[in-house]
Formats: structure tokens, sequence, C-alpha cells
């Protein structure tokens, strides 16, 4: 062994050298890269769960309004149109009142009163005997009124007959003289009417004069 040899042997064996590289770590924005891209990655999976929770707000929304549209479609497909009317026949010498519906639907009918003179009645028995003694030349009377104690359909495209009084037919009057008498006759009538609509929604009151 060559004396170069042997003092390489006595280095081995009295040092042990040992290399330790430390990589130092790449720094962005004061962070460093792995910890920057965690942040990135919470940011986005944040911004994803925000998205959707705005993505379902939406939708819930949407479906209430779909259905607030479908029962608003609904209601007016069947909402009732009720009115009261008179026919005075100067030539029956008769005045006859009606109450109608040409709505799209049926009308629940759920108050209805009938006056003469403003007085209000609750009987049938007590109209008819009231008009008698009002009118004592009655020669017809016909009344086929609402209930007033329960509730009662008056369905779409319906006009009923609810009072028809008929007079003598003086042959000494003008066509224009019978005309007022019964006239007069429908302006002491009158009637109330509360009603509403399939759903339950009240309708605007009716009366037949103010």
């Amino acid at each position: 062994m060559s004396q170069i040899q042997q003092v390489c042997e006595r280095i081995n064996d009295t040092f042990v050298v040992k290399c330790i590289e430390q990589i130092q770590p790449e720094i962005y924005l004061g962070l460093e890269i792995s910890d920057l891209i965690s942040a990135i990655i919470a940011f986005f999976s944040v911004l994803a769960a925000s998205f959707a929770g705005y993505a379902a707000w939406k939708a819930n929304k949407l479906s209430e309004s779909e259905a607030k549209a479908a029962r608003r479609h609904n209601v007016l497909s069947v909402t009732p149109n009720v009115y009261l009317s008179t026919f005075i026949d100067s030539k029956a010498c008769s005045v006859t009142f009606y109450i109608s519906n040409n709505g799209l639907g049926p009308a629940l009918i759920d108050e209805f009163i009938v006056s003469v003179n403003d007085k209000e009645f609750d009987r049938d028995k007590d109209v008819i005997e009231y008009l008698r003694a009002t009118w004592i030349d009655i020669r017809g009377l016909k009344l086929h009124l609402l209930s007033r104690k329960k509730r009662e359909f008056l369905e779409a495209g319906t006009k009923k007959e609810l009072l028809s009084i008929t007079f003598p037919i003086p042959p000494d009057l003008s066509g224009d003289v019978i005309i007022n008498t019964l006239s007069d006759v429908k302006a002491r009538i009158n009637f109330k009417v509360k009603y509403m609509d399939l759903y339950e929604n009240r309708m605007k009151d009716l009366k037949l004069r103010p």
C-alpha cells in the first residue's frame, strides 16, 4: 500500500463527513407555495359552496313564484261574476228580479238579504206578507229567494229568478204610467249579496241599488 493510500484510510477512520443539502422553500406573497396552493383551493371550495347555496335558494324562490303563479291562474280560471238585475214588463204589468253568474266558476253565496222599504226580512213568509200589505192589488207573486241560513252555490252561466210581482193591468192607464208605477215598486225592493269564489276568496258585495 502506498503512503497516499495509508493517509486516506486514516482520514476516513478519523472523520465522518456528512453533507446535508437544505433546500430552502420558495416564498410568494409571504407564504410558502404549498400553503398558498392550499389557501387557493380552500377559497374556491368556499366559493363553490356559496354558489351552490345561492343556486338552491334561487331554485326555491322560483318554485314558490311558480306555485303562486299557478294558484293565481287557477283562481282566475274559476272567478265568478255575480250581479243583480231587474226586468219591467209593461204589457204584463210585472217587475221581476234576477241574480246571475256570468263568470268562469261557481259563486259560493254565504249571505243573502232582502229588504222592502229598507226593512230587512229573515223569513220568506214575512216578505210575502209585507209585499201584499204594501201593494194590496198584487195579482201574482212568485218568490224564489236564496237560503239565508246556509251557503248556496250559484253555478257559472246561471240566471235565477228571485222575485216576480204582477199587478192587474189598468185599462185606463198608458204604458208610461204603468212603467213609472212598476219602477216605483222596483225602487222599494233591494237585495244584498255576499259571496266567495271556489277558493273562498271574498268577492265584492252586491246591492241592487245604492
